[in-house]
């Protein structure tokens, strides 16, 4: 069974909730809540769209970076694993985490 609805409500309303909300956006699919870290996009990559300045023609390198990852350990007891992105891999936080307290990981 995949992850519901309110199961990603608790956090997308975590993430919205941070004072740098307009930097990170939440996702979710199947077995799996992501959070995601967004680049803003700067006045060079803007230009480059246009053909504009010395980038012009390359793509833009703004875009979003995963963050956290809460993968549904459990169908029965609704249980996440907790997974920070760090050095270019996923690295275990937690496991048997409930919903309720997925919060808690994307405030610190």
């Amino acid at each position: 069974m995949p992850v519901s609805y309110r199961e990603f409500a608790i956090v997308d309303k975590a993430v919205r909730n941070r004072a740098d909300a307009s930097s990170f956006r939440a996702t979710y699919a199947d077995e799996t809540i992501e959070v995601l870290r967004r680049y803003e996009s700067d006045v060079e990559d803007m230009l480059a769209t246009f053909g504009v300045g010395e980038r012009s023609g390359q793509p833009p390198r703004s875009g979003s970076m995963p963050m956290l990852r809460f993968v549904l350990e459990d169908e029965t007891t609704r249980t996440f694993i907790v997974e920070r992105f760090h050095n270019a891999e996923w690295q275990r936080e937690a496991a048997g985490v409930a919903a309720r307290d997925l919060p808690r990981y994307v405030v610190g």
